[in-house]
């Protein structure tokens, strides 16, 4: 299989096209990148000494100018929080005590189009408190240019070792010039088990992991941890359907609702020397068969707060179900710096 994704639900993948990286910066302060053209962007945005309260701003082509709109959620407040009419919008919305941001980007782009952008976002707020969890849509109301730099204008929220990459969809690149490079696959033909684990893989920054799971003989519970850590150093927040999000500080990242036939997970991770680890993910579970049950889907953040430790290995784990992962579970990890 190969190691190349256009998109965070797709296991499958064209023969040619990746993910290439097409930019980056480190820095702090206000920060931006240039771009060459294309149609999808995906922005890794890894904030560190983050000013407390402070957004992470976007704007395109130094463009600061009454040419935004955006609508935003903080930790699935409801109703959603608009602005319109702005001169900027946001990647991650600001509390008053993260010391940590990580933000992940969607972004269209079409030159006569106005361009239009999904973020997920996770805030570290502190060893006793769970991670803040940020969904915001934004566009960039241009319809005469195409994007040729992103840019994080805020100089006061980026503090020093913070880091944004952008990689671009190449449909001419090949694997060899994937930003995302596999790490591991692995999976339970030899045997439903309780547990599946990545193995050792090297330390890398930025973490791609993709799972599908199935059950058998009872439900699962799946959760998530790092280098095989059972200790309360974890926290996480998540929703499902849409609900009200709930935060805990746990042993684990997750809680989330029984499986008892297939789902999927999809989960980015960042880490830095000396910081906390920082997961943002979605899941959907299937449910019971055919059209007449939907699935459920569930959006959660992340964090394993055991700096200056390493992530060597990754294990999705039954919390609490009654059943087991089936011979069909499969795990896939991908890495770069």
């Amino acid at each position: 299989m190969s190691n190349i994704q256009i998109n965070p639900y797709n296991f499958a993948a064209p023969s040619i096209g990746a993910w290439k990286e097409f930019g980056r910066v480190t820095g702090s302060g206000a920060l931006s990148v240039s771009v060459a053209d294309s149609p999808y962007y995906m922005v890794l945005n890894s904030g560190l000494n983050w000013g407390s309260g402070d957004n992470s701003e976007i704007t395109f082509n130094s463009d600061g100018g009454v040419a935004y709109a955006f609508r935003y959620s903080k930790n699935g407040s409801s109703p959603d929080s608009e602005g319109i009419d702005r001169t900027r919008c946001y990647d991650y919305y600001g509390v008053g005590s993260e010391n940590q941001i990580f933000a992940l980007n969607y972004i269209g782009n079409v030159a006569t189009q106005e361009k239009l952008g999904i973020a997920n976002s996770v805030g570290e707020m502190g060893a006793s408190l769970a991670p803040s969890k940020d969904d915001i849509v934004y566009k960039w109301a241009n319809t005469s240019n195409a994007i040729s730099s992103i840019d994080f204008p805020n100089p006061n929220g980026a503090g020093t070792g913070s880091e944004i990459v952008v990689l671009g969809y190449d449909e001419t690149a090949t694997p060899a010039d994937s930003f995302w490079k596999e790490l591991a696959s692995v999976d339970l033909s030899g045997g439903a088990a309780g547990i599946i684990d990545s193995g050792t893989i090297p330390v890398k920054k930025y973490l791609w992991v993709q799972l599908f799971e199935e059950a058998t003989g009872g439900t699962i519970q799946t959760c998530w941890r790092f280098n095989s850590d059972s200790s309360n150093n974890y926290g996480f927040r998540y929703a499902e359907n849409g609900g009200d999000y709930f935060g805990a500080v746990a042993n684990q990242i997750g809680a989330f609702t029984t499986n008892s036939t297939n789902a999927y997970t999809s989960m980015f991770i960042t880490q830095s020397n000396n910081y906390s680890k920082l997961a943002i993910g979605e899941m959907v579970l299937q449910n019971a068969v055919g059209t007449a049950n939907a699935p459920t889907s569930v959006q959660f953040v992340g964090k394993w707060s055991t700096a200056p430790s390493t992530i060597t290995s990754i294990q999705a784990t039954d919390l609490a179900g009654t059943g087991q992962y089936a011979t069909g579970t499969f795990m896939k990890v991908w890495g770069s710096d």
